[in-house]
């Protein structure tokens, strides 16, 4: 999983702390906010499998990673859905990530990690979905608990998990109800920063691997209407929270004429989008260099940065 971005930051990682520590650096406000929190944590704490909520006797989880540093009254948060193609891959990071969760989590924000349902033979669209926004719900429901800022909720998604994260970014609250216990709660977010997903399936295009769609939409990969209700580009307007697409040049896996043309709706509805075009990417942006990395997460950071409000 973003192994190029991985190895950059394994090998890089002391330069780019410096790089971003005044820019993301505020008073540290850990000593008067601690008395605030309703929750007696720890600075730095990590939460493992909290259940966020259970379908037919399976407990469906996500780890929660405080902040480094409370630089915040309440904690921005980063919610992270991982790839896999819709039917592999966890909720587990990577050794290797972990410069890039510490940075954010230096930075005052609280990083959460989710599992959903993977599609199997009895497991279709638009259970995922129903997972990811489930947790979202889960966020607000507990933000008293955990100090967070559910006014400054992001969104971000590799591949397969961007696809989940759009869905859920762009759609309703009242969309894509699961849990009857957390139906009540927004799912509402800032922005949504979307690594190479998938963004428009059609039963007659190969633009995304057909076999891939179909074992993600059983029943329903020749239903014009599902396939177009599965797309997050249908959802796109000009109140949609704004988005960053990440797409390597050379993507062969997920063709980046999907994020042009969620680029070019999105600009022309007047939704707020940037995208960046990564030189010599191929999926998951292995073969990009590693200057293009750095500006790459740059302009993440950054755009993270920009859509919280301070």
């Amino acid at each position: 999983m973003l192994v190029c971005l991985l190895i950059v930051f394994t090998f890089s990682g002391c330069s780019f702390k410096k790089s971003y520590h005044s820019a993301y650096q505020t008073e540290d406000k850990t000593a008067t906010v601690k008395e605030k929190i309703k929750q007696d944590i720890e600075v730095g704490t990590i939460f493992k499998d909290i259940v966020y909520k259970t379908v037919d006797d399976l407990e469906l989880k996500l780890d929660l990673y405080t902040p480094l540093k409370v630089l915040h009254n309440t904690s921005p948060v980063v919610m992270y859905v991982h790839g896999g193609n819709w039917f592999s891959g966890d909720k587990s990071l990577p050794h290797n990530l972990e410069p890039v969760i510490n940075q954010v989590r230096e930075s005052g924000y609280t990083v959460i990690s989710i599992e959903y349902r993977l599609v199997n033979d009895e497991i279709k669209y638009p259970v995922p979905v129903m997972d990811t926004k489930d947790a979202l719900r889960w966020v607000y429901k507990n933000s008293d608990k955990y100090n967070l800022d559910t006014d400054n909720i992001g969104i971000l998604g590799v591949s397969s998990g961007a696809h989940l994260a759009m869905l859920s970014a762009y759609s309703k609250s009242t969309d894509f109800i699961g849990s009857k216990e957390l139906s009540s709660y927004p799912s509402d977010v800032k922005y949504v920063v979307d690594f190479f997903g998938p963004t428009k399936f059609d039963a007659d295009t190969q633009q995304y691997s057909k076999s891939s769609v179909e074992h993600l939409m059983g029943p329903f990969a020749k239903d014009t209407e599902k396939l177009k209700e599965a797309s997050p580009i249908n959802y796109i307007n000009s109140a949609s929270p704004p988005t960053l697409i990440v797409h390597g040049a050379k993507d062969t896996v997920v063709p980046i004429q999907q994020s042009q043309d969620l680029y070019s709706k999105a600009s022309s509805l007047g939704s707020k989008v940037d995208m960046i075009l990564v030189d010599n990417g191929e999926h998951n942006l292995s073969g990009a260099s590693a200057m293009d990395i750095l500006k790459t997460l740059k302009s993440v950071f950054d755009f993270i940065s920009t859509n919280t409000a301070k």
